[in-house]
């Protein structure tokens, strides 16, 4: 959905994009004007810990809540789904035997389809 695909791109422009830039811009700051040590703690603090909790947070939940809703829809669709007794999984001329009947159906009618016709 585009929510997984913001959270996704979010993610990745804060580990790489921004994680970058942020080291970039702390490597030539801290080369005109170093910074004092009580800093140092507040910037990893702050990169390693609050940004990615808060985007740990908002994924967790929204994964979660999408999750639940697809796991419900998976029970409803497998409550209404055909049992076809040839789906067990056997393949013969590499065509599955539950895909080989359908397909002999659909030849049979066109078959008898054809035969109609010419007569």
């Amino acid at each position: 959905t585009t929510g997984d695909k913001v959270i996704a791109y979010v993610c990745f422009f804060q580990s790489l994009i921004l994680g970058f830039f942020t080291f970039l811009g702390v490597i030539i700051w801290n080369t005109i004007t170093p910074w004092p040590l009580e800093w140092w703690g507040t910037y990893f603090f702050i990169v390693l810990l609050i940004i990615p909790l808060g985007l740990t947070i908002i994924s967790v939940f929204w994964f979660g809540i999408g999750g639940v809703i697809d796991l419900f829809r998976l029970f409803r669709d497998l409550k209404v789904r055909v049992d076809n007794p040839l789906d067990n999984g056997q393949v013969e001329g590499h065509v599955s035997l539950a895909d080989k009947a359908q397909f002999e159906e659909i030849e049979h009618k066109n078959l008898e389809s054809t035969e109609k016709n010419n007569d």
